[in-house]
């Protein structure tokens, strides 16, 4: 996209003025397409605006540009292809916003990915608009401009068009910039517009017996406001009293260019970075006073936050993680989604139709789901959501994938730090914490002195922060991040026993993170607690024959499992598939008085005429709270529906299957509106 150019006449005459008097003027009005224009900017002598001064160079070699650009303290790259007000594609210093509502590779959206490849064909993450990104470099890659980034550890390319460029001259004087404008996404709210940019910083500060860090930020645009987390107690390379700068909250410098580094060590906040397979020391009572001190008395979790415990204790995620995340997505339970659908997280609300939010029955089936399913697939190491267990940041965690917000691991750890400082500080370094080498994978064993393993840690992922429970012939004794039963790894709605089941990591490349305040005593199964039982869900009985010529017949739904005997060609079997959790290609039956498990590839199954019809998700002819159960699952991504089913799903027929469904099934069932009237 290009703007339109100016008349011959008026360029000669801007020049002109500015030659003549230095007057401030807008770098467009001398671009001509396909041109670049290398100007140092200077700040003016009442230091209330910049001037770009007279041109440098013009050139169509970006290449030449920007090695004229960098001999210049201030140097910037203008175009007239450029997209964002000033027409800036290329400072010396500066920043830049995220602004994803332009055209580019990428159509106009409402968020911004961030590449891994210069072609931008890879995204690693993704963020809003209005973001404040560090920007090292600038390169001309198959015709377009594009910027070397990074945001809260998020590091990577982006395309110069979907980004508005802040020379630090600006930010360094706090002096109003021109931003946004030529959107393509939301055109007629997303005009240009003028600010003054702010950089983020950290500040170091005492509280007590303690010196806490917090980060402050301003998003550039109107209205949008500053924000400051405190979330943690600052490392002791740091100093109170004093600003800091960091593009991932790691490390640390003292300047705002990054060139002076603190200490060269890093630092990893206890709750950003505590894996979600931990658990807490808090009780019940803590998480309810937490609303009351917020004022949240019409939160729908008054007095149903001991379902964050029991359910943590079940599925193996700590209860304060979890809890401090509902509270971030449901403003601490008193959202519509939350009071209305009884829905914490927002799960099945998407930007284009938010009403497609799920529905729960109570606050605990939400809960529990979120963690056995939802939180689940983020641990699982073959998901490609998986980045690691901790919250972390948009290098590392949940936060990847999860969360368009770059500082939703530091706000989930900012709660948690003033829950557990309210509370005397009953969690904080309970577990040890340990990082892994970047970019290794780690055999994650089932004892410490097998081979025998669980499974292996995904490669090439950096910041993988793992608990250290103790240190056995030269392993690591540490919580496991995908459930198992009997024996094997199995990464579904299993529960997962913290206190029983454990994993073993090799200690070589494995460094212990520092840890900075109080410690506390690690969490131990409660009293009165009963590990969780681990069953198998399966579908309804098929007939099926075995077509290997000896087919094994197992103990358990593994090759390594115990025999019962094999069964012959041609032999019909009722058996019984594994429908929970998913994608376990066994089935259970009973041969020659014994019950257990074949596989069924080796078995061709008996095909049955099956009907659905409107409400009927399994086929069966009628439809009751089997169906009710089916329709849950489909909406929260735990099983999947095949065309046949999808049809009998879509209840009002409009071509999709979503809460709106599942509220009408609901009204069924409950003999309010049958289906068909």
């Amino acid at each position: 996209m290009f703007f339109k150019k100016r008349s011959f006449r008026l360029i000669l005459l801007s020049i002109l003025i500015v030659l003549i008097i230095g007057f401030k003027i807008s770098p467009n009005i001398n671009a001509s397409t396909g041109t670049y224009q290398v100007y140092n900017l200077t700040k003016s002598s009442d230091g209330k605006s910049i001037n770009f001064g007279s041109i440098i160079l013009t050139t169509t070699d970006f290449e030449k540009a920007k090695t004229e650009m960098k001999k210049h303290t201030n140097g910037v790259i203008t175009s007239s292809g450029g997209l964002s007000p000033l027409k800036i594609v290329a400072a010396t210093r500066g920043q830049a916003q995220s602004y994803p509502y332009r055209s580019g590779k990428d159509s106009a959206s409402s968020t911004l990915n961030i590449y891994t490849n210069k072609s931008l064909s890879s995204a690693h993450t993704y963020i809003p608009a209005h973001y404040m990104m560090y920007v090292y470099d600038y390169f001309l890659y198959n015709g377009r401009i594009i910027a070397d980034v990074e945001i809260q550890g998020g590091r990577g390319y982006v395309e110069v068009n979907k980004i508005d460029i802040i020379p630090q001259i600006y930010i360094d004087n706090a002096i109003e910039i021109d931003l946004g404008g030529k959107a393509n996404y939301n055109a007629s709210k997303n005009t240009a517009y003028k600010i003054v940019p702010y950089q983020e910083e950290y500040k170091v500060t005492k509280s007590g017996n303690y010196n806490e860090i917090s980060v402050h930020l301003t998003r550039p645009y109107p209205g949008l406001g500053k924000i400051n987390l405190t979330y943690g107690i600052a490392p002791d390379f740091l100093e109170a009293g004093k600003t800091y700068y960091s593009p991932d909250g790691i490390r640390f410098y003292t300047d705002r260019e990054l060139k002076n580094r603190v200490g060269d060590k890093d630092y990893y906040a206890y709750f950003q970075w505590l894996p979600l397979r931990s658990m807490t020391n808090h009780k019940p009572e803590a998480f309810e006073s937490l609303l009351r001190y917020y004022n949240k008395n019409d939160s729908v979790m008054m007095g149903q936050t001991h379902h964050f415990i029991e359910q943590g204790l079940k599925y193996g995620m700590n209860p304060i993680l979890i809890f401090q995340q509902a509270n971030l997505e449901s403003a601490y339970g008193t959202s519509g989604y939350a009071k209305n659908r009884n829905n914490l997280f927002g799960w099945g609300a998407v930007d284009s139709d938010p009403d497609q939010a799920y529905t729960y029955d109570n606050i605990g089936e939400g809960i529990a789901i979120h963690m056995r399913s939802q939180m689940a697939a983020y641990m699982n190491v073959e998901n490609w959501r998986h980045y690691g267990p901790s919250f972390g940041n948009k290098s590392a965690g949940i936060t990847v994938k999860y969360a368009s917000d770059p500082y939703y691991g530091i706000k989930v750890a900012s709660m948690c730090y003033r829950m557990d400082k309210l509370n005397d500080y009953k969690d904080y370094n309970a577990y040890d914490l340990s990082l892994l080498k970047d970019k290794t994978s780690y055999s994650v064993k089932k004892d410490a002195t097998t081979n025998n393993e669980w499974y292996k840690t995904k490669s090439a992922l950096v910041n993988q922060v793992i608990v250290n429970l103790a240190k056995e012939n030269n392993r690591i004794k540490t919580t496991l991040w995908m459930p198992n039963y009997e024996g094997k790894t199995y990464p579904g709605t299993f529960p997962l026993n913290l206190f029983e089941e454990f994993g073993y990591m090799d200690s070589g490349g494995i460094s212990n993170i520092q840890a900075y305040g109080p410690k506390n005593s690690t969490p131990t199964a409660p009293k009165d607690w009963t590990p969780p039982k681990k069953e198998l869900i399966f579908e309804k009985p098929a007939k099926a024959i075995v077509t290997a010529s000896s087919l094994n017949f197992r103990e358990s739904f593994s090759t390594s499992s115990a025999s019962l005997g094999t069964i012959k060609n041609g032999t019909k079997l009722t058996v019984e598939k594994i429908a929970e959790p998913k994608n376990i290609p066994w089935a259970r039956t009973t041969y020659n008085g014994k019950t257990g498990f074949v596989h069924i590839d080796y078995l061709e199954f008996e095909k049955v005429e099956v009907v659905y019809k409107k409400g009927d998700l399994n086929g069966d002819g009628v439809i009751n709270t089997i169906d009710g159960i089916r329709m849950k699952k489909f909406l929260a991504y735990e099983i999947e529906f095949n065309s046949e089913q999808f049809k009998a799903a879509d209840i009002n027929n409009d071509g999709k299957v979503n809460s709106i469904d599942g509220i009408r099934l609901k009204k069924h069932l409950a003999n309010e509106k049958l289906i068909g009237e």
